[in-house]
């Protein structure tokens, strides 16, 4: 039976001269080598609550355990050196005049000066960066800073590692390299994990259970199957995708935001509407093409349909996008068999 390393149990915060509140009465749990993703849009509270667990900022209301023990309510608040916590910022936050491998060391002290530089090594080692022990911060790339930024916080093998959108500023092929490599060695060390995220699929690819924030409130929390074919409302759904798979979305959301429940869009063949077409077909949606977004060998559309007015997106391939060049171009796109 997994054990709780971390639970908040209705934890809320309104910063001065806020009137809505940062974080409103969120409670979730962590288990022993779980990672969690929060996401949720910005100013939804995600690195407000960060702070709060990492003890930066001290909730008004609510409490909050760390491996039973409780490091935060009205009457006590234990300070963020003294909790255990490793956080990784989207900066990373190395000490710019100290080496690497004295970076590592930092959290180290309780070891003998030859054990702090074996278990830097062996880090180093393990983020295939074991030849840069001796250069400085400004020496290294960004990827490559981000990578120590999170060995550091993993050497004192604390009870928890929070991650702060940590590839915000990288650009997508070294954020996704980046985002392999953190999570495997996160495995690989059995670290308990939270990860704060705008990348809604990072999340479904990591997390062993998501957190979506709105408007300082979590709103729905589990696994990501469950989000991702269980989601409690439309925004929710909409998060965690770019296509246009609405036969996962439950009946009463379909019925209350009034979604025809037209099954999958199949591969998408956008024709022009002509006389001999039949634009009330089963098998077709007529939509006007609200906007064109080249992505090398094909195009993502967005598309509103005529009936509905609900949106739709499709990738489209540039041949078939070319004969569709007039300006709020009124389209058909075909629909799976099974719709």
């Amino acid at each position: 039976m997994m054990s709780h390393i971390l639970k908040l149990d209705n934890i809320g915060l309104t910063y001065p001269r806020q009137g809505q509140p940062s974080v409103h009465d969120i409670s979730l749990t962590l288990n022993q080598g779980e990672i969690v993703s929060l996401v949720g849009e910005s100013g939804s509270g995600k690195s407000t609550l960060l702070k709060i667990i990492a003890g930066f900022a001290k909730p008004q209301q609510g409490k909050l355990y760390l491996k039973g023990a409780c490091i935060s309510d009205k009457t006590c608040h234990v300070r963020p050196e003294k909790r255990g916590i490793g956080f990784v910022s989207q900066g990373g936050g190395l000490f710019p005049h100290m080496n690497i491998i004295d970076n590592i060391s930092y959290g180290l002290k309780k070891h003998k000066k030859t054990e702090q530089v074996q278990i830097s090594l062996d880090l180093l080692d393990a983020v295939e960066l074991k030849g840069a022990a001796y250069k400085f911060p400004h020496e290294l790339s960004g990827g490559e800073q981000q990578r120590v930024a999170l060995i550091r916080a993993l050497a004192p093998k604390p009870s928890l590692i929070l991650l702060d959108e940590p590839f915000s500023s990288l650009d997508e092929r070294l954020r996704k390299e980046l985002l392999n490599v953190t999570f495997d060695l996160l495995r690989k060390q059995k670290a308990t994990a939270l990860f704060v995220t705008h990348h809604t699929q990072d999340a479904l690819k990591v997390s062993d259970k998501i957190g979506v924030l709105q408007d300082g409130n979590c709103v729905q929390f589990g696994t990501p199957h469950t989000l991702w074919h269980h989601p409690n409302s439309l925004k929710i759904a909409n998060l965690f995708t770019d296509n246009n798979d609405y036969s996962r979305l439950p009946k009463p959301i379909k019925e209350q935001h009034q979604i025809p429940d037209w099954g999958k869009i199949a591969d998408v063949k956008l024709s022009a509407i002509s006389n001999e077409q039949d634009s009330t077909s089963k098998q077709h949606l007529t939509a006007r093409i609200i906007k064109k977004e080249f992505v090398g060998n094909s195009y993502i559309v967005t598309l509103e349909e005529l009936q509905s007015l609900t949106p739709i997106k499709a990738v489209v391939e540039i041949e078939d996008l070319a004969k569709l060049d007039k300006p709020d171009q009124i389209v058909q796109l075909s629909l799976s068999p099974t719709a």
